[in-house]
């Protein structure tokens, strides 16, 4: 039960503080009221933009995966951040197998030279006798008698023949083998990875960029996605590098949102975005930075106030009327900003007088009076 009263207590004691302050307050506005900036709402050109964030990466990107089809083992001949020509050996490929395989194809090539060392002897033998009886019968009879033998050996020949060049086809490409399969860079430029895992890996075991070719990768809204289009100018900035501007301009949009990440928290798809950077010293950068992309928007003439007459609450954003010596609140829906003005939608009229500086808080009917 006491402490029922103290409660009661205290809620009392903070209501007539409360009811004191507020009289306070009004009795040193009336006396004292604040003096007041104003500007006339109307129609300016502004140029708005939409702020989104990027990362670095290379326009030119060469990555060998392993492929054990050019052999069961390769050496990388090149290191991590090292800066490469064009032409520069990357990875080469090799097999401890290739001498076990050219051996017993160096077997089968002489079985090949045999064979047809057989044939050419037998052909030298049926010669000879077609030119015997040549002597005891007449030459069409001797023809007649060793056509069809002649015929056999000629094709056997030919099949030898065809089998020995493949074979030494073959032998010309495991010799190729044995001493290793290279793989050049394709450019000048650096090598991103070099990894020395097993080639189970998904990752590349060699990814080499060119740095003088770098563009801006990011991601979109679906609403970004109408309003943003190619060609659109653009300034590029990075917090790790201040005071310092690159620009550029929308080179690419994806028509597909991004299957290989889930939606935003709204449930909305995001879209792939490509900046291409067309000036700056690119020899700042490198693949994997965070940028800040500021996309210049078309032109638009609307209402607009200066930002510093909009305040903000929770969930909505506000302004005070000057309207014959009174601040009235205004709640209002704000669009696009730039250089310093907010586009303003709705809530207010053009030609209202907002108010846009004041010596003091205000409140939603206070008294205020215009600064000479």
């Amino acid at each position: 039960m006491r402490k029922r009263k103290v409660i009661i207590s205290v809620v009392i004691i903070c209501l007539v503080a409360l009811v004191l302050f507020i009289g306070i307050v009004q009795s040193t506005g009336a006396n004292n009221p604040p003096k007041v900036v104003t500007e006339t709402l109307s129609k300016r050109t502004i140029q708005p933009s939409v702020i989104l964030p990027g990362t670095i990466g290379a326009t030119n990107v060469q990555r060998l995966f392993y492929q054990s089809e050019y052999g069961s083992q390769y050496e990388l001949l090149v290191e991590k951040d090292q800066h490469i020509d064009k032409g520069t050996p990357l990875i080469r490929y090799f097999s401890e197998e290739t001498d076990n395989e050219l051996d017993q194809l160096e077997i089968q090539i002489e079985a090949g030279y045999l064979q047809i060392n057989q044939i050419e002897t037998q052909e030298g033998q049926l010669k000879e006798n077609k030119e015997k009886m040549k002597k005891e019968l007449s030459e069409e009879e001797a023809e007649s008698n060793y056509k069809e033998e002649e015929s056999q050996l000629y094709y056997n020949k030919r099949i030898a023949n065809l089998d020995l060049k493949t074979l030494l086809l073959q032998q010309e490409e495991l010799k190729k083998k044995k001493e290793g399969i290279i793989f050049n860079s394709e450019f000048d430029g650096v090598v991103l990875q070099a990894n020395n895992s097993s080639g189970i890996s998904e990752e590349p075991l060699v990814e080499l960029a060119a740095l003088n070719h770098l563009q801006v990768y990011g991601k979109i809204s679906e609403y970004d996605s109408l309003i943003l289009t190619e060609g659109m100018s653009v300034e590029i900035t990075s917090d790790s590098i201040p005071e310092t501007t690159w620009h550029g301009a929308v080179k690419e949009i994806g028509y597909l949102p991004d299957n290989q990440d889930t939606p935003d928290q709204k449930g909305f798809s995001q879209y792939p975005i490509t900046f291409s950077i067309e000036d700056g010293d690119l020899s700042m950068l490198k693949p994997g930075y965070q940028m800040v992309i500021r996309v210049m928007l078309d032109n638009k003439d609307t209402l607009a106030i200066d930002e510093a007459a909009i305040h903000q609450e929770v969930e909505s954003n506000y302004v005070y009327v000057y309207e014959n010596g009174t601040a009235y609140k205004k709640e209002v829906e704000v669009g696009f900003s730039a250089n310093s003005l907010v586009e303003v939608i709705n809530g207010v009229n053009e030609n209202d007088e907002i108010i846009i500086q004041s010596d003091q808080e205000l409140l939603d009917g206070i008294k205020v009076e215009l600064h000479d």
